[in-house]
């Protein structure tokens, strides 16, 4: 059996109270969280971490969406500068 099965089954029968019960989902819950809670204490110590991690990301997306759309204007045979000059394309 789990443990869960195990505390409904005490608790149904009256045996364990709803203190115990709560004070024991809260240590399954915390010893879920420390972790995070770690990891996040470590960011807030070094925001440099995340700002860093952000503009790198910012950076990446940004040159990729100008490579795709480049990609985009060439296959729908769209040049801005020919068509500001009045060139037309035929599709």
């Amino acid at each position: 059996k789990t443990e869960v099965e195990d505390i409904k089954k005490l608790c149904q029968q009256g045996k364990i109270g709803c203190v115990a019960c709560k004070k024991n989902a809260a240590n399954v819950i915390n010893a879920f969280l420390n972790p995070i809670r770690e990891k996040r204490a470590e960011y807030e110590a070094k925001p440099g971490i995340m700002k860093n991690a952000l503009r790198t990301g910012n950076e990446r997306t940004l040159k990729e969406s100008h490579s795709t759309m480049s990609l985009v204007r060439d296959a729908m045979h769209f040049n801005y500068k020919d068509l500001l000059n009045g060139k037309k394309y035929m599709a």
